[in-house]
């Protein structure tokens, strides 16, 4: 190869490399080296028209994975995570449209890397020679072959957990394939949790309520609802209901993102790494039907990848579940619910609302757009805020002759970012505000279960939803026999935390009083 070649060859093999400069100089090396094998690779392919598009398929996923890193430190400051993977799997494809949009910038350096490499594998196809080109080739199989070998030899392939793919592709410059490779295992896996037996050691006392429901919100800022202060009138259907209802003025949730704060704020799970999968089987689904009541799980987060996630694992464990098609309005969430409350019988129903999900314009009716604000960004989340009060509101005026009682929490909040693209709302994965994690509680009760339980208050310390199982299964009234039982606010020997620790969007631990504050 001529010094112009290698040169550029070199130099556009650098990409990949430093985005990894945070692991160890071997892999860095073997990224680097590995890359320039590819590049040879493709060059051969682009040699024969049968193999053209196989060159262009190599260039497009080396591309990818180029802008994939980009992507995430420049907007996050992190990698992508075997987490992160997990949310974009069960992103719907309305979803994945609205992610290119917001992002068409990254779109465009795509465009660009890829055009790059595409020139790269046709200069490289007509000033290389043939037997060279398969050299390399030939280099990377033997690489490989000897990869495998030694991982195989040091018994490293008879653990569950390793994965020669994954590893393969970690010290490669697709090593952002990794964390999907990770992420479809681990929703493999899930099936566990969807069968694994509970047993339970608990006592239980009937609270005189038939109907028990759990509303889930989603991306819902505690400061932007009139109840906590906001200074827009957001909640007036909450607002009214205050006398019926306990409301959590500091609740936070244990993680930023959905995918890790509903598992944890519904199953016996401490907030942990290397939570066995079986651990998250026993969750409040599973409880309420050790309890015999009659469970349903009715969600609009979308069908698409319903089976790739713990969240789907709990809800898979009640008697009905029903995933909307397409996201919609978080009304249709509460019209099933009003075919399931005449039923006779104990329920304890889920409904797991879109909430404020960006683009929050999206979710609610334009025909209902209040005048908050002139900043179109800031109206449409505070509309999502007001939307899903109003079907609260729906939820209040159907319970409210009956004997119910109702969680309402969001899974988690957002960040929001003046300096980003004009009041940017995110969740901020590794490097979270206070606001990540700061959102909305309560629990109200209808009239006529009121004597037997507290309404009219409020629950003034801060309090981690990560703990919510222990908070749901007081309100279900099951005490169980074991101590962790008082860090439910609800029990009879609650114990204040010293200190409240939450996850971010790689799953490091974080104490929430030293994470800083947004300032708005």
């Amino acid at each position: 190869m001529k010094k112009i070649q290698v040169f550029l060859v070199g130099l556009l093999a650098l990409c990949p490399a430093l985005f990894a400069l945070d692991q160890k100089s071997g892999t860095v090396i073997k990224i680097y080296l590995t890359t320039i094998l590819l590049f040879l690779i493709s060059a051969w392919f682009f040699k024969r028209k049968s193999t053209v598009l196989l060159s262009l398929a190599l260039c497009f996923v080396l591309s990818l994975s180029v802008v994939t890193s980009l992507y995430f430190h420049y907007e996050f400051g992190t990698v992508f995570s075997a987490v992160m993977a997990t949310t974009f799997i069960n992103a719907s494809q309305k979803e994945s449209i609205d992610m290119l949009y917001y992002n068409y910038r990254y779109v465009f350096w795509f465009a660009i890397i890829f055009l790059l490499y595409v020139s790269l594998a046709y200069y490289l196809s007509r000033r290389v020679t043939e037997r060279k080109l398969v050299l390399s080739g030939i280099i990377l199989l033997l690489y490989t072959g000897i990869s495998i070998f030694l991982y195989t030899v040091s018994g490293k392939t008879r653990s569950e957990d390793f994965l020669i793919s994954e590893r393969l592709l970690v010290n490669s410059p697709l090593y952002n394939f990794s964390p999907i490779v990770r992420a479809y295992n681990d929703a493999k896996l899930t099936d566990i949790v969807m069968q694994a037996k509970n047993s339970y050691d608990y006592s239980w006392q009937d609270k005189g309520i038939d109907n028990y429901v759990i509303v889930i919100g989603e991306s819902a800022r505690r400061k932007d609802h009139a109840i906590y202060g906001s200074d827009y009138l957001t909640t007036p259907f909450i607002d009214a209901q205050h006398g019926s209802m306990l409301l959590f003025n500091q609740a936070i949730a244990p993680a930023p993102l959905t995918i890790l704060s509903v598992p944890a704020s519904l199953a016996k799970v401490p907030l942990a790494d290397n939570v066995p999968l079986t651990a998250w089987a026993d969750n409040v689904i599973s409880l309420a039907n050790d309890l015999k009541l009659d469970t349903y799980w009715f969600s609009n987060q979308g069908s698409v990848g319903q089976s790739n996630s713990l969240i789907t694992a709990m809800a898979k464990r009640a008697g009905h579940h029903k995933w909307n098609e397409k996201i919609g309005l978080d009304s249709s969430l509460v019209d099933e619910l009003a075919q399931v409350i005449p039923e006779p019988g104990k329920k304890l129903i889920v409904l797991h609302f879109y909430g404020s999900h960006e683009p929050a314009c999206e979710r609610f009716p334009r025909s209902e757009t209040i005048p908050f604000t002139g900043d179109v960004k800031d109206n449409c989340y505070l509309n999502s805020i007001a939307y899903t009060d109003k079907q609260l509101g729906r939820l209040f005026s159907l319970l409210a002759g009956t004997r119910s009682s109702l969680i309402y929490f969001s899974d988690h909040g957002l960040v929001r970012d003046p300096q980003k693209y004009a009041n940017y709302y995110h969740h901020d994965i590794s490097s979270p505000t206070k606001q990540a994690f700061d959102i909305p509680m309560f629990i109200w009760y209808s009239n006529p279960v009121a004597a037997s339980n507290t309404r009219g208050t409020v629950f003034p310390d801060k309090y981690s939803t990560s703990n919510n199982y222990w908070l749901l299964s007081d309100w279900l009234g099951v005490t169980h026999h074991d101590n962790r039982r008082c860090s439910s606010p609800l029990s009879d020997c609650y114990q204040k935390p010293q200190v409240i620790q939450v996850m971010d969007g790689n799953k490091k631990r974080l104490d929430y009083d030293g994470l800083p504050d947004e300032g708005r």
